[in-house]
């Protein structure tokens, strides 16, 4: 039985470059994303490319409620790739432009996912730092 990884941002530039080699890898994938900065386009390229068909949520990594429906309708997940992050924050009128509100909504993302992480089982965690230009 091959190792489910769950790609949060998995329509984007980099996310969707990632499924791919997984599929080709020989991983299974959930992939996750809400288009904010993508397309399905690119998540249907992901399947013409590797002839391979994967579950797909369309989701925000920012709502707690999307997070946990994933975890909880795939139990299995063995590890996450966490690239859903907004690289501009503009159109939230909350939360101003500035790169500390980015930071915010950014942890966010990683907040909700890891707190899903105990009860998926999940054991070891793997990120960047981000850092001020």
């Amino acid at each position: 039985m091959s190792k489910k990884v769950l790609v949060s941002g998995g329509a984007g530039y980099i996310g969707s470059h990632t499924c791919v080699e997984l599929l080709n890898a020989g991983y299974d994938i959930i992939v996750a994303d809400n288009y904010y900065n993508s397309c399905p386009l690119a998540v249907e390229r992901v399947k013409q490319i590797t002839g391979k068909d994967f579950r797909f949520y369309e989701a925000d990594m920012t709502v707690r409620a999307d997070v946990q429906r994933i975890f909880e309708e795939n139990a299995d997940i063995d590890a996450v790739i966490q690239f859903a992050a907004y690289k501009a924050c503009c159109k939230n009128h909350e939360i101003p432009y500035t790169h500390e509100g980015c930071l915010m909504l950014n942890a966010y993302v990683h907040g909700s996912v890891i707190d899903q992480y105990i009860p998926a089982n999940i054991q070891r965690i793997t990120g960047h730092q981000c850092t001020k230009l």
